[in-house]
């Protein structure tokens, strides 16, 4: 059997995760799964990152370490959202490309430019959603995002069906996934980047969602999946008339007033109309260039501490120790500096 060979597609996934994290994600036995996958196979800009653990206290240990990065790393790491599905971080990091800038008799020149970047990476809650790539995939909706990147191995896994679909640029649906009324909204996203569905595939969807039995709008929120972020949730409550302020996805759960076709329809009808309720998952983050002795030295030991916890076992005691030693050195230098 013919082996796929897969080391570009690895090496760009290092770059625009970065080492550290890979090294991370290796530490707690985490894998990369869905649409990042399939967009660097389909040659197609990385939107975020599913990252997947396979129990809770590996969870854990990558959701200290990003917060130790929050802390000790200015605006390059910053915590943007957090549901019951997952917490979500976004990262700003440096990057450099090369551009040509003319071409004369002695051939091109080019310059490299260095633009700030900006990256969402998504921390999957293993009360949500865990086990290893073969169960994971089970709860996807489309066979195109059946891949995962599995960093311990360093190798790919793939749903038999991934490549093929994949190359046919065709949606076909899982009549297992877990948020369906989060498939439609989906499978219209990926129609916009040059996907196709044929009509058994439509149907498999519709009878899915026709043989939910929702007894509460409630019920019917928990199959929204990542299309029910706030300005969603919000809108929903609106149209029903639930008087909360709650936004949240475990909140949404509990919306007690009785689930009612024709009620959905208005609200589809009246979401369809207003394009700022389109669910967008983009975060800009601001940053500015570090210019100052302090702020350098502030960097720099955001970047020992970093590195000391993933030379670490990752918990708590350790990321606390690690942070306030190399603090202390800093801080003891500054004190003895003759600056």
């Amino acid at each position: 059997m013919a082996e796929i060979y897969t080391k570009k597609e690895y090496q760009y996934l290092e770059e625009k995760l970065g080492p550290k994290l890979c090294k991370l994600f290796a530490k707690t036995n985490a894998f990369c799964a869905g649409g990042a996958i399939t967009s660097i196979f389909a040659n197609q800009p990385i939107h975020d990152f599913d990252i997947f653990f396979r129990d809770e206290d590996s969870f854990s240990q990558a959701f200290r370490y990003f917060k130790v990065l929050e802390k000790v790393q200015d605006n390059k790491t910053k915590e943007v959202a957090t549901t019951s599905r997952a917490v979500t971080f976004t990262r700003l990091t440096h990057r450099a490309h090369v551009e040509k800038m003319k071409e004369d008799a002695y051939g091109p020149s080019f310059t490299v430019k260095w633009n700030n970047e900006s990256m969402a990476i998504q921390l999957i809650n293993p009360a949500f959603l865990k086990g290893s790539p073969e169960e994971v995939f089970m709860g996807f909706d489309f066979t195109i995002c059946m891949g995962a990147y599995l960093f311990k191995e360093g190798k790919f896994e793939f749903d038999k069906a991934f490549l093929k679909d994949l190359a046919r640029r065709e949606l076909v649906f899982n009549v297992n996934a877990t948020n369906v009324v989060s498939s439609l909204f989906r499978a219209h996203k990926y129609k916009s980047r040059g996907f196709s569905m044929n009509m058994a595939e439509e149907m498999k969807m519709a009878m899915c969602l026709g043989s939910k039995k929702f007894k509460t709008f409630g019920d019917f929120a928990k199959t929204f999946g990542s299309v029910g972020n706030d300005e969603t949730m919000r809108h929903l409550y609106n149209h029903i008339r639930y008087p909360t302020e709650e936004t949240a996805d475990e909140k949404a759960s509990l919306i007690p007033q009785p689930y009612s076709v024709e009620t959905v329809i208005d609200w589809l009808q009246e979401l369809q109309g207003d394009s700022a309720y389109i669910p967008k998952n983009s975060t800009e983050v601001s940053y500015e260039n570090q210019k100052s002795s302090v702020e350098y030295t502030e960097k720099v030991s955001g970047d020992l501490i970093a590195d000391a916890i993933l030379n670490s076992d990752l918990s708590e005691s350790a990321i606390k120790g690690i942070s306030d030693r190399i603090n202390s050195e800093i801080k003891a230098y500054y004190n003895d500096s003759p600056f």
